[in-house]
């Protein structure tokens, strides 16, 4: 009696660890809309934060935000809580700057 081959995904653990490493690689790879396919089913810390990665990829910095800030409020997070505060300060900043930059290229062009 040997073992049948393995044709699908089980559905448990390994399951979820599978579909964490592909999204996170899928992410990496620059894959965005896939990665958030992967990783928007999970609710693992680490899932969540590569899905704000992703969103902030795409353009979609509040929603990427958002979600930044709640990975740096979770307990169970480790690591990914801080990376989180990091990228949303960052996130923030940048949005800051943007207006600021606006806001005087405005002025500039009224004053002409």
């Amino acid at each position: 009696p040997g073992h049948q081959p393995k044709t699908d995904f089980e559905h448990g653990e390994d399951f979820l660890a599978d579909k964490l490493s592909m999204g996170r690689l899928l992410c990496k790879a620059g894959q965005y809309d896939k990665a958030l396919e992967q990783l928007q089913t999970l609710n693992q810390p680490e899932a969540q934060y590569w899905t704000a990665v992703c969103l902030e990829r795409v353009g979609r910095i509040q929603e990427a935000m958002a979600r930044y800030e709640y990975v740096s409020g979770l307990d169970n997070a480790g690591p990914f809580a801080e990376t989180a505060r990091n990228d949303l300060a960052f996130l923030r900043w940048k949005q800051e700057f943007q207006e600021r930059r606006d806001t005087r290229l405005q002025g500039a062009g009224g004053q002409q």
